[in-house]
């Protein structure tokens, strides 16, 4: 996002993440989650439960409940349950 002059934010960073879940890419997803946690920008409750949605409807709930441990672990809570 920075390079096209975007100061990424919550907003912006959930933008891109819903649309990557739309497109079923829930693992870029993630990854843009992780790179959003690292630059100190804490994600909604709605980029989180869509990437977490995108991940149970390709059966990956393994994968989600180990990426919402991990937020969890970042002070980043997910008050739905997976």
């Amino acid at each position: 996002m920075e390079r096209v002059g975007c100061d990424p934010d919550s907003e912006s960073y959930g933008l891109v993440i819903g649309g990557m879940c739309r497109a079923r890419r829930a693992g870029e997803a993630v990854r843009l989650v992780r790179e959003m946690v690292g630059a100190g920008v804490a994600p909604r409750e709605g980029t989180v439960a869509r990437m977490v949605s995108a991940m149970r409807a390709d059966g990956d709930v393994g994968r989600a409940a180990e990426v919402v441990d991990g937020l969890e672990r970042e002070g980043i809570r997910y008050a739905s349950k997976i």
